[in-house]
């Protein structure tokens, strides 16, 4: 109370409150945004971990690789994004936003770099080829986040998005030596871009049957309330 009261009383002028309420919930927005960002990539790593420990794989990930995906699908434009004004009032539902945002974009991630683990090693026996594979799906997976999460989409976030887009492919292609990155044979070419087609839908149903089962658990709950 004194600091605010440092803050509030340094002109004796009461109006600068709201401006001081808006900007703590200003914070708030960003930092659940960030989280929901920042946690995909925790979430599908512990996953793929455990399935290549169960199943005698490699892990289809470098760091190097993974760099050039945090940058670009996380890094950067969280901090762009950040620059927005959002206002909105703050709920108490901040680490089930986090979650039910984070979940569904790490779940798909899973499925496809599983699916493309299963085909090489049946296929193609190339370990460049799968990393290739599993960080350009890996890495659209994460932009179609981007879309989901930052709903409703603005001029500014369009133009945040597709930049981001643009870098990551041109990062891919410009440093492909840097990245150990080799040229995926037709097949496997057929299978990433069926996977890049696929997955902002899949994370879109995911995201809803998610919505929907919580707005059924929480009925219930009122109802046993009642």
């Amino acid at each position: 109370a004194k600091n605010i009261a440092n803050v509030v009383l340094l002109d004796s002028n009461f109006a600068a409150m709201p401006h001081i309420v808006n900007q703590g919930r200003k914070v708030i927005h960003n930092i659940r945004t960030a989280a929901s960002m920042f946690l995909i990539k925790t979430f599908f790593s512990v996953c793929l971990s455990l399935l290549t420990i169960s199943f005698g794989e490699v892990y289809p990930f470098e760091p190097i690789q993974m760099s050039l995906i945090s940058a670009c699908a996380v890094g950067i434009p969280t901090f762009l994004l950040a620059q927005e004004s959002n206002f909105q009032k703050v709920d108490n539902s901040f680490l089930k936003h986090v979650f039910m945002n984070a979940l569904p974009t790490a779940f798909t991630i899973t499925l496809c770099v599983f699916g493309i683990m299963l085909v090489c090693q049946n296929a193609y026996h190339s370990y460049e080829m799968l990393s290739t594979a599993c960080v350009l799906v890996t890495g659209w997976s994460y932009m179609a986040a981007l879309r989901t999460i930052y709903q409703p989409l603005n001029t500014f976030r369009k133009v945040v998005i597709t930049g981001m887009q643009m870098l990551f492919f041109g990062g891919a292609l410009v440093f492909q030596k840097l990245l150990n990155f080799k040229a995926l044979e037709f097949g496997m070419i057929i299978l990433v871009f069926f996977l890049m087609t696929v997955s902002p839908g899949v994370i879109e149903f995911i995201t809803s049957m998610l919505n929907r089962l919580r707005m059924f658990v929480g009925a219930k709950l009122d109802k046993r309330r009642r």
